[in-house]
């Protein structure tokens, strides 16, 4: 058992039992220092989303995840939040639809990274499948959303990944990962060449995730801001990942930081934190909290698996609980696991993590477009 390792968690509510087992097996693990558990904390595969886990020399590729380098992207909009009435709303939908393709693009686009890619399986994906998903939403939570703020500005927000390529990758290598004895956890020594080359392509599929996000924004503002004349305000660009394994200095030593469903925030930086696609996201800036490794939620976290609210909740419960926010209504049925209720009260999770970082600004939704 690794004796050394520390479990901090910052949570509003009592802990399900599984959630406790998979946070302990975690923290147990050879190599593995430290572990923060974030108040959006639900399980999903072999590492629950919402944790920060800090190593020596080891990467465990399931404490990412698949969807490497998901992530928001928020920018002001150059009018206020009330321009959006029924007929806009009902524009902006039809729009979406065209301009945030859910799986493919019919035509390929050109990948503006560099860099290739650690095997020539992964090579031939990225130029097919990678090009013709660039620039597309993908499903789940995923989302496209018009915000308004406390003064009445309009927003907008894009929550995405790297779609088929990360899960690609993360696959490609759990397949030469090693076992860790103690918690039956896959991974790779970073300075091995199977390791380097996970952090090779890990590197990548963030970039790409960045790329897919930028690539949505510029098809949103040709063909869905353009049109109403809407300009955006770059300078207030917000870009950040949750997904992800870097190098960084925490108490004067360098460590491996994995998040998986969590934020890095340096302290003051600024970023967003969204709740469902009926609640509020909330603008914050981070503390600096060096038992979170300056880390803090992604989001509100589900309070449901997508099986149980399916069998719990109705399109009913979904429309009710939308409350004025504009959506895809004939969707209703595909949405149903996404339901407000479905997650975690973003208030109580706000509150649980007050000594990570301070709220700046509120912002409600609008209009919320997502592929069901």
């Amino acid at each position: 058992m690794n004796k050394y390792s520390t479990l901090k968690t910052w949570v509003g509510h009592k802990l399900d039992v599984v959630i406790e087992r998979r946070l302990r097996r975690l923290a147990d693990a050879e190599d593995v220092l430290h572990v923060a558990v974030m108040p959006d904390v639900h399980l999903a595969g072999d590492v629950c989303n919402g944790v920060v886990v800090a190593t020596k020399s080891r990467l465990f590729p399931q404490a990412v995840g698949g969807d490497i380098g998901c992530g928001y992207l928020s920018v002001a909009l150059g009018v206020d939040a009330d321009v959006i009435d029924q007929d806009i709303a009902a524009f902006m939908l039809s729009k979406l639809h065209r301009a945030v393709p859910i799986n493919k693009h019919s035509n390929h686009c050109k990948i503006p990274i560099e860099g290739k890619l650690s095997s020539p399986r992964l090579e031939k994906f990225r130029s097919r499948e990678g090009s013709l998903q660039l620039g597309t939403l993908g499903r789940g939570n995923h989302f496209v959303e018009f915000q308004s703020d406390q003064n009445g500005r309009l927003w907008l927000l894009i929550h995405s990944g790297s779609r088929a390529i990360g899960q690609l990758i993360s696959a490609h290598h759990l397949r030469t990962a090693d076992i860790d004895m103690v918690s039956g956890l896959k991974f790779l020594n970073a300075d091995s060449n199977d390791g380097q080359r996970w952090l090779n392509d890990q590197q990548w599929a963030r970039q790409y995730a960045a790329a897919n996000r930028l690539a949505m924004l510029g098809a949103i503002q040709r063909l869905v801001l353009g049109p109403l004349g809407i300009p955006i305000d770059r300078d207030s660009l917000i870009h950040l990942d949750h997904n992800h394994v870097q190098q960084e200095t925490h108490g004067g030593r360098e460590i491996w930081v994995h998040r998986k469903g969590a934020q890095a925030l340096l302290p003051d930086q600024i970023s967003v934190i969204p709740g469902s696609m009926g609640t509020s996201t909330y603008v914050v800036s981070g503390r600096g909290s060096m038992d979170a490794l300056n880390s803090c939620s992604h989001g509100a976290g589900r309070a449901m698996s997508r099986k149980v609210a399916f069998n719990k909740l109705s399109t009913k419960v979904l429309q009710r609980e939308m409350n004025g926010v504009w959506f895809d209504e004939r969707k209703s049925n595909r949405l149903v696991d996404e339901s407000p209720s479905a997650y975690k009260d973003i208030r109580i999770v706000m509150k649980a993590q007050k000594a990570l970082v301070r709220t700046i600004d509120r912002r409600q939704p609008i209009l919320n477009f997502k592929g069901g």
